[in-house]
């Protein structure tokens, strides 16, 4: 993570109710773009633009400068997703979405920039999509606390797709009053 990135990770902890304003400056950083770049899989699929990060190395400086300045002046927009479908075992086929490269780019550092903001704020027992946390470390937390704790109940969900996620705080409210399930075993404070 860049000094600025550790230092507003920093702030976020010392500071919790502290709301951060002006991010723009941060993401239209070209080190910190360049940085993206560092960071992104070669082998990954192209995008629409068929961009490919071997692609993109060439002239890399003047590319960055232009994203930047495009991102500076609200001149950026994101390619269309190019869409595949992954086949699963059961004989159904899961969507994909591939970004261009640039997309890549931008999106990885703003999700850096967001990262070090709300990373505080997250229970050491949430697990989905954090750094240096995987499904592996969740299970072994599960089996730790069913092993050594006191667990009255194990709950496994699977969302679907979006027609399947309550979206209404109506919906929310009788889903919740309604099952009465602990979904949290203690190990992060809640009940």
């Amino acid at each position: 993570m860049t000094s600025t990135l550790e230092r507003f990770t920093l702030m976020a902890r010392a500071e919790p109710h502290t709301r951060f304003t002006s991010l723009m400056d941060m993401l239209f950083d070209p080190e910190g773009l360049r940085e993206s770049f560092e960071r992104q899989n070669g082998r990954k699929a192209p995008g629409v633009d068929g961009v490919r990060k071997d692609d993109d190395a060439v002239g890399l400086d003047a590319r960055l400068e232009d994203l930047s300045a495009r991102i500076r002046r609200l001149g950026y927009r994101p390619l269309p997703v190019r869409r595949t479908d992954i086949p699963k075992g059961d004989g159904r086929y899961r969507p994909l979405g591939v970004p261009s490269f640039e997309d890549r780019l931008v999106q990885d550092r703003l999700g850096r920039i967001l990262q070090a903001i709300w990373e505080p704020e997250f229970r050491d027992c949430s697990f989905g999509f954090r750094p240096g946390r995987s499904a592996h470390d969740a299970l072994r937390r599960v089996a730790e606390v069913i092993t050594n704790g006191r667990t009255q109940w194990v709950v496994e969900a699977d969302i679907k797709g979006p027609s399947t996620i309550c979206h209404t705080p109506t919906s929310w409210t009788s889903w919740s009053t309604a099952s009465a399930i602990p979904i949290c075993c203690g190990s992060c404070g809640g009940s």
